[in-house]
């Protein structure tokens, strides 16, 4: 009745299951359980007002794998940034160990980012800027 039925060996996926180490099975749980607020990408406050974008890969890359880096240049967006890391364990490490670090006479402000904090221009142009990236990654393939 069945003879034109592949079935399914289970236990290939679960021998690939097993062979997973206990470091990425550790990451995936501890992803799982942060908070909703947590993500890849950071807010950084009262930095220095000339800080360069290499000044600010030397202090967030410490942490993990730096996808991306936009600082403000403008006048009212000066001494601020946007940190994007490849991975949202790395973030949290750079909240927890950057926030409110002092840099020279000023305290540092390291936040998860949030849509409902970011002025709408600047939302539109950073969503702008992330499809664009996607684009060229799709069209790259």
């Amino acid at each position: 009745m069945f003879s034109n039925f592949h079935l399914f060996n289970y236990t290939g996926r679960m021998d690939s299951i097993a062979s997973l180490d206990s470091e990425k099975i550790e990451k995936y749980r501890a992803v799982a359980e942060l908070p909703e607020d947590v993500n890849r990408l950071l807010y950084v406050r009262n930095l220095p007002l000339k800080v360069t974008s290499d000044q600010v890969y030397q202090l967030f890359g410490k942490f993990g794998y730096v996808y991306r880096i936009w600082v403000g240049r403008a006048n009212v967006t000066r001494g601020s940034a946007y940190v994007m890391y490849a991975s949202i364990l790395d973030a949290k490490e750079a909240v927890s160990q950057l926030n409110n670090l002092k840099i020279g006479s000023r305290h540092l402000s390291v936040v998860y980012f949030s849509k409902g904090k970011l002025e709408k221009s600047t939302q539109a142009r950073l969503k702008k800027q992330l499809v664009l990236e996607k684009q060229a990654e799709v069209f790259a393939d």
